[in-house]
């Protein structure tokens, strides 16, 4: 394992090992544009996995040895007003220096490199940039998750600008802790 260097990786260590278990959320977004609201029950689970490092080091040229281990998240989401399924899958994560590094990103399956700020053990920030994917009919150029937790609640907002850099989506998810 590699060892850690600032605060900001002990903050991000430390959240995933207490975000590891079952979640369900509750979430809303607008598009700004179309005025498109829709509302999203979910649930999902975070595993942490210290044996599949391999698959993002190598899908990001990475050095061996540069992720300590993976985050594995696998959900399955609900319109919240007609039931219908809207989405359910996987996704693998590892964190390296103050970078997300994912399989792939929330609004495209292609490999996504994400941006994380740590200003406190509880608040987290990732910005995204995308090129060409479309959100909720709106094309997305860049995505910002703002993550708080309190104990086993987390609050997250969610911002999308589109290419024109004028914002574009806008999300709120209460999620809480199931289980461990």
């Amino acid at each position: 394992m590699i060892a850690l260097m600032n605060d900001q990786s002990v903050y991000f260590h430390r959240l995933m090992q207490n975000a590891e278990g079952k979640w369900q959320g509750h979430r809303t977004y607008e598009s700004l544009k179309s005025k498109k609201k829709t509302r999203v029950s979910n649930r999902f689970e975070v595993r942490l996995n210290d044996t599949k490092q391999h698959i993002l080091e190598e899908l990001h040229q990475l050095p061996q040895g540069a992720l300590p281990y993976t985050i594995e998240v696998s959900w399955i989401s609900h319109d919240a007003d007609t039931g219908k399924l809207l989405s359910e899958g996987d996704t693998l994560m590892g964190y390296h220096d103050r970078y997300l590094y994912r399989d792939s990103g929330y609004v495209t399956n292609r490999p996504i490199v994400s941006k994380i700020e740590m200003p406190s053990p509880d608040h987290m920030l990732i910005r995204t940039f995308y090129d060409g994917v479309t959100t909720l009919g709106d094309k997305t150029a860049a995505y910002e998750e703002n993550f708080r937790w309190a104990g086993d609640h987390r609050l997250r907002t969610v911002l999308a600008w589109d290419k024109h850099h004028q914002l574009a989506l806008m999300g709120q998810y209460i999620e809480h802790k199931l289980a461990a």
